[in-house]
């Protein structure tokens, strides 16, 4: 295919190579540890439910999990591969006014698919899932409503949170958040479990304002960035 294509690799030195090296060493010296560090964060519930809480009551988080994942995980590849081209052309063309509007406008529609998924889920739930799964599911059902805030404040802010500080440089910003979520609910969730030992619905209702926390935040420091690029 190269033949036929007639292709001619470009030239180059071994001082390109170590400048291009040099330009981009945050990919491998924070972004890889940090997507590691965020898998680990994203099973660490499932971590501390297993180690404090029964192998039936675990189950019941299982499904629940999976009925909330199952959107976010939909809409946020869909979402933030497009929202990634885009920013990343408008800050190429050194355009952050209109990185900035890509910014909203992407928040707002992620925000109006999320709200309509957060009602059916906080009032909802507790009848939908035992109607459909069974009445030995009830359990799950009041699981999926504490999880309904973590399902709001995830299909917002994932899809657009990586993808904004890539392209502006800010990769070692974006590992110090995820290394910082990490140990935040970490300690988070082993007060709540070991220390006041909650009960299962309490545990959950803990883990999920930990999450709007630490989203919240999250969200607020990306706003900040772009904003103040674009001189808004």
């Amino acid at each position: 295919m190269i033949r036929l294509s007639k292709y001619k690799f470009p030239k180059f030195t071994f001082t390109d190579l170590r400048n291009l090296l040099n330009k981009y060493r945050e990919f491998p010296l924070h972004s890889m540890p940090s997507n590691f560090i965020n898998v680990i964060s994203l099973q660490i519930l499932v971590i501390f439910l297993g180690l404090f809480y029964s192998k039936s009551e675990v189950g019941f988080f299982g499904l629940a999990n999976m009925v909330i994942l199952a959107p976010i995980s939909f809409v946020g590849q869909a979402v933030s591969s497009i929202y990634f081209q885009k920013i990343t052309e408008d800050v190429n063309k050194d355009n952050f006014r209109l990185a900035y509007n890509t910014f909203l406008k992407t928040f707002f529609l992620l925000l109006s698919i999320a709200i309509p998924g957060f009602v059916v889920l906080w009032f909802f739930s507790e009848s939908l899932i035992p109607f459909i799964f069974g009445e030995n599911w009830v359990l799950t059902g009041k699981i999926a409503k504490e999880l309904s805030l973590v399902f709001l404040v995830q299909i917002v802010v994932s899809p657009i949170s990586g993808p904004t500080l890539i392209p502006l440089g800010k990769i070692k910003l974006n590992a110090v958040w995820q290394y910082s979520r990490f140990l935040f609910m970490a300690l988070s969730l082993w007060m709540m479990a070991a220390v006041f030992k909650l009960d299962f619905l309490d545990f959950i209702r803990g883990y999920s304002f930990c999450v709007v926390i630490s989203y919240t935040i999250y969200l607020i420091v990306i706003h900040t960035i772009i904003k103040s690029k674009s001189g808004e």
